[in-house]
């Protein structure tokens, strides 16, 4: 129903009529300021991490989307926060030159108006297997449950290992519904932060120059060690070892004839 919109108003007109029809109090609306556009969300929960973990989740993500009809780089005027969220938001730069104000009863953000008019290209979205590997993430809005699962487990890396329990309340869902809905995609719980802590790790030996020391306490693990032993159960060798390789392997490749 979403790829049949044809402007970004209809997108987001279709988006809020089919998030109100499948999620018990979650709500998304527009209003008018003028020549920009608020979009509004309210999360329902009791106040805690959780909450304002997937209330800020929520709305990167719909900022993101709005990314794909809009240039890159586009940013709201003006964003909103919910009452502590501004203790989780971190680095915002990803924000732009947003104005950003805090302690609202409810999130929301600014659009030009303009924007409702953009069209909409068609652009078929890719099916993955569910019990293939996650895929990479992509600075675009997940497009099946594991995808925003994963993303919300590498928003609760930081802090520590994500439990299931403070995972399922930012999902606004029980414990036992998400295993439920992971189980059905092929996954246990403990299985797609394994592997989304791997990837990371990959993605990241590969092509930064970050202290291994400070890549576990980023993928949420206690010490260096414990990471090296999950890194190595996975891939079978060391993440040192694994960052050397891919360096060799550059190096083979750049000075190879014809490159």
């Amino acid at each position: 129903m979403l790829q049949r919109a044809l402007t970004v108003y209809d997108y987001l007109r279709t988006g809020i009529r089919l998030i109100g029809s499948a999620t018990s109090g979650e709500r998304f609306w527009l209003s008018t300021e003028g020549a920009r556009i608020r979009v509004n969300q309210f999360m329902p929960g009791k106040p805690g991490g959780g909450h304002c973990q997937a209330d800020l989740y929520t709305l990167a993500i719909t900022i993101n989307m709005l990314r794909r009809f809009a240039a890159r780089s586009w940013a709201p005027d003006e964003i909103s926060l919910l009452a502590g969220d501004e203790r989780l938001l971190g680095d915002r730069s990803s924000f732009g030159d947003a104005r950003i104000i805090t302690g609202q009863p409810y999130s929301s953000f600014t659009i030009p108006r303009a924007l409702l008019k953009q069209p909409i290209s068609r652009q078929p979205i890719p099916r993955m297997h569910p019990h293939r590997t996650l895929r990479r993430l992509q600075p675009t809005m997940p497009e099946d449950f594991l995808g925003s699962v994963e993303r919300l487990v590498i928003a609760l890396l930081a802090d520590g290992y994500p439990d299931v329990h403070l995972t399922a309340e930012a999902a606004s869902m029980s414990p036992r519904t998400l295993q439920r809905r992971l189980a059905a995609a092929g996954l246990t719980y403990s299985q797609l932060v394994t592997e989304t802590r791997t990837r990371l790790a990959a993605e990241w030996l590969k092509s930064t120059a970050m202290p291994i020391s400070a890549m576990a306490a980023s993928l949420g693990y206690t010490d260096v060690s414990n990471f090296t032993r999950a890194f190595r159960r996975r891939a079978g060798i060391s993440p040192r070892t694994f960052r050397q390789n891919c360096r060799r392997s550059v190096a083979c490749c750049q000075g190879s004839p014809g490159n």
